[in-house]
């Protein structure tokens, strides 16, 4: 599962093993899940900090992540 998240231009993103965080805050409900209702490991992805840069109010995606 993917989590979406919308931030503003300067708002720092970062996702780890706490969950994913929107200015230093985590988010609810964010903690990432180790494995799926049968018992099987889920992959896991994880992206350095980043910053949100809005260009013309368009969704954007961390470095390399194509959602």
């Amino acid at each position: 599962m993917m989590k979406r998240v919308l931030g503003v231009e300067g708002d720092v993103m970062s996702s780890g093993d706490e969950g994913i965080a929107v200015k230093g805050k985590l988010l609810p409900a964010s903690v990432p899940k180790e494995l799926d209702c049968a018992g099987r490991a889920l992959p896991r992805y994880e992206v350095d900090a980043w910053l949100a840069q809005l260009e013309g109010g368009q969704d954007i995606e961390p470095p390399e992540c194509h959602l």
